[in-house]
């Protein structure tokens, strides 16, 4: 509200400084093989897509920010409970670590999976919707140019998540990691399962959420 009659003159700012975020992210996670390392400047990609709904100025962007990291909490918390649950097995942070882990592991895999395609922006999950909101925001405010960022370097993210996809699924697993079982404990468990539901509901239902945190902006929280 304090800077509402100053949008004009930090929106433009932010918007580029939300371009380079998610640009400088996203080529930088490209080359990575740690996973940790990878999926930390995943994030920094993600920050940049929230930048640019904020960057907006809009009503309409805040609440596509506030969904966003709403999707993003689930779906950050669910892949690296999957990495500790991984490490906990006694593996590495190396994609090779990873290799074979739908053999091994299929549950945990297909979890990860979710998580994974989420992130990408896969319909009809949450990550999907999240960045639809901010591609729409950026429309609405007239910052096409900011939309097409976000839809280009959602695309170039694609490379390093389906080495991760790869590294589970299409890879043969190493010969010294044997099958085991879902080995996480029971709150593991159970926080896998509800990072997950977070995704499946707030991509099948996104409506209602947007609407909340619409609501939510619009009353001035």
């Amino acid at each position: 509200m304090g800077f509402a009659p100053l949008k004009g003159d930090w929106t433009e700012v932010l918007a580029v400084l939300a371009l380079l975020t998610m640009t400088i992210g996203n080529v930088a996670a490209l080359p990575q093989t740690n996973i940790k390392r990878l999926l930390g400047y995943s994030s920094i990609t993600q920050a940049g897509y929230i930048l640019a709904a904020i960057a907006t100025g809009s009503d309409e962007g805040f609440a596509a920010a506030m969904f966003y990291i709403l999707a993003y909490t689930f779906m950050n918390i669910g892949i690296f409970s999957v990495l500790i649950t991984v490490a906990n097995e006694g593996h590495g942070e190396d994609l090779r670590d990873l290799n074979g882990l739908a053999r091994r592991e299929p549950v945990l895999a297909f979890i990860a999976l979710i998580f994974m395609l989420s992130l990408v922006g896969i319909p009809p999950l949450a990550g999907f919707w999240a960045k639809l909101f901010v591609f729409r925001a950026a429309v609405n405010a007239n910052m096409v140019w900011l939309a097409i960022a976000v839809a280009l370097n959602s695309a170039i993210s694609v490379g390093y998540y389906y080495n991760i996809v790869k590294s589970m699924y299409v890879t043969d697993p190493r010969p010294d990691r044997a099958h085991t079982g879902l080995p996480a404990g029971f709150a593991m468990q159970v926080g896998l399962a509800l990072a997950a539901a977070g995704v499946l509901v707030l991509g099948f239902l996104p409506d209602p959420f947007f609407t909340l945190v619409s609501g939510l902006v619009l009353g001035g929280w």
